[in-house]
Formats: C-alpha cells, structure tokens, sequence
C-alpha cells in the first residue's frame, strides 16, 4: 500500500503533491477492495462446493472417514475456514486409532 514519503509531506508550494499521493492512496485502496471481493467469492464458490458433500448418503461419507455431522458443522463455519481442510484434518484424527 502507498504511503507519503518525507518528501511528500505538505508543504508550501506542494499541493500537487499531496494530491497525487492521495490519488495514489485511493486506488490502492480501491484495488484491495476488490482483491478482498475476488477473495469472498472463492471462498463462497469453495463453501458451495463443500456443500454437496451434505446431499451424500451416510455410507458414502462413512466410506470417506468422515461423520455428516462434522460435514454440518463445517458448512457452517465462516467463511475463511476452509472447510474442507478442517474435515481432512478431522478424517485423519479419527483414522489414527485404525
């Protein structure tokens, strides 16, 4: 992200400057904007995708090591969990004892 320089700072004669890097500042400001967007609807299509494992019958999950109530718990969790590496983690836990 931009930042004013020592050499930016206000002062007589400099408004150009100043606003220049303000210009600067908005658009990385409206280009992070837009990366967290992007961001938010990947993890949106990823949660969707996660989801499906819910329409799965038990034995197919029980084929996989995993309970449709972890399933449920983590289709529900927010967002920047990612849901289907909590559920491997989960699978590898309840698989050490086998």
């Amino acid at each position: 992200m931009a930042h004013l320089d020592y050499s930016q700072r206000f002062e007589e004669g400099r408004l150009s400057a100043l606003f220049s890097a303000f210009i600067r500042l908005s658009h990385d400001w409206w280009r992070a904007r837009a990366a967290r967007q992007t961001a938010l609807a990947r993890q949106w299509e990823d949660r969707q995708a996660f989801k499906t494992l819910l329409g799965k019958e038990d034995w197919v999950l029980s084929d996989m090591g995993v309970h449709r109530g972890d399933v449920e718990f983590l289709a529900g969790q927010p967002l920047h969990v990612n849901a289907a590496k909590e559920l491997e983690k989960l699978r590898a836990h309840s698989m050490q004892g086998r």
